[in-house]
Order: C-alpha cells, then sequence, then structure tokens
C-alpha cells in the first residue's frame, strides 16, 4: 500500500505515512507574482503556507513577503556598472543617489564635506571653500567680521586648500581693505 500526498503537496510513501512537501514557489501563479525576482519557501512541510517571498536579483534589494519585492538600487553602496564604486569617498566626499528605485541610474552625486562646497554627478566634485560665505563658518573664515564693521568680504581664492585669502572692503566712499 501507498500513502500519497493530496495536491498541490508532493511526496508518497510504501508502508507508511508520507513526508508530504509544499513548495509554494514552483505554483505558477506565485511565480507570476515573482516574475523575475528570486523566490524562496523558507518552510516546505505542510500545512506551512502563505511564508513565501521575493526578493530582488542583486546588486538590487528588497525583499516581498507573500508579495513582488519594491526593489531598490543604491548606487552609492551596490556594486554595478553604473555604481560609484567608492569614486566618491576616495575623493574624501559623500555619496548620495538621489533616486534609488532600480529602473534609475546614474543618479548619484558625490558631495563635498562641511565647510566646503560642490557637488557633481557621477563624477569627484571641485570643492570650493568662500570663507565669506556666513552660511558655512570655519576657523580661518570671516564668520560675519567684515559684515559687523560695515564692509563687504571678498574671498579672492575659493580653492577648498587656500585658506586665510579673505579681505574686508570699505564701502564707497570710503577706502581701504584689510586681509583676514
Amino acid at each position: 500500500w501507498f500513502c500519497t500526498c493530496a495536491a498541490p503537496a508532493v511526496g508518497t510513501n510504501q508502508t507508511g505515512v508520507a513526508v508530504c512537501v509544499l513548495d509554494e514557489c514552483l505554483n505558477p501563479s506565485v511565480q507570476l507574482v515573482c516574475g523575475g525576482q528570486i523566490c524562496n519557501d523558507p518552510n516546505v512541510t505542510v500545512p506551512s503556507v502563505d511564508d513565501w517571498t521575493c526578493t530582488c536579483r542583486a546588486p538590487a534589494t528588497g525583499i516581498g513577503h507573500g508579495t513582488a519585492a519594491v526593489c531598490e538600487l543604491d548606487e552609492c553602496t551596490a556594486g554595478c556598472p553604473t555604481c560609484a564604486a567608492g569614486t566618491c569617498e576616495d575623493a574624501q566626499q559623500g555619496c548620495v543617489d538621489d533616486d534609488v528605485s532600480e529602473a534609475a541610474t546614474g543618479t548619484w552625486r558625490c558631495e563635498c564635506p562641511f565647510p566646503t562646497a560642490g557637488q557633481a554627478r557621477q563624477q569627484p566634485a571641485v570643492c570650493t571653500l568662500d570663507e565669506c560665505d556666513a552660511d558655512r563658518p570655519c576657523p580661518t573664515c570671516a564668520n560675519g567680521t567684515c559684515v559687523a564693521e560695515g564692509q563687504t568680504c571678498k574671498d579672492t581664492d575659493v580653492s577648498h586648500d587656500m585658506v586665510g585669502t579673505w579681505w574686508c572692503h570699505c564701502p564707497p566712499p570710503f577706502t581701504g581693505v584689510v586681509q583676514g
């Protein structure tokens, strides 16, 4: 005599109780839901049902429990042909991906660290340091010194590695400059 599992489970045993297996990922409707994603049924024993997941294919990430996954691709951290692959970090800059949806590629940019300013899409940024910019205080910056005296501030070299290049200018009709 044989014991046979009831469909959709599979398994038979001669002269004993059958061990029934139900891999929900073999179900065509579940395969349709996952599409090209990876289906995983972590517990294929009966009566475990509705525990299957769809997982995005690398380098995208995301898991859907009983549904298709929403796949994300952060090009700052993933490894892919369009990814940053350390480009920003190697330049001591931050990396930002403006759109992490899997379909959007080439959306990452490098950003200069504070107090410098600058950003560039898909390459290291040219960082500048305007020591007169009141919104970016720094140890070598004017930090409002000129403005407090009714004067204007001008940084003659905003290269990020050139510091102490700012000057206070007297307003007309007065004349005079003082280097910071």
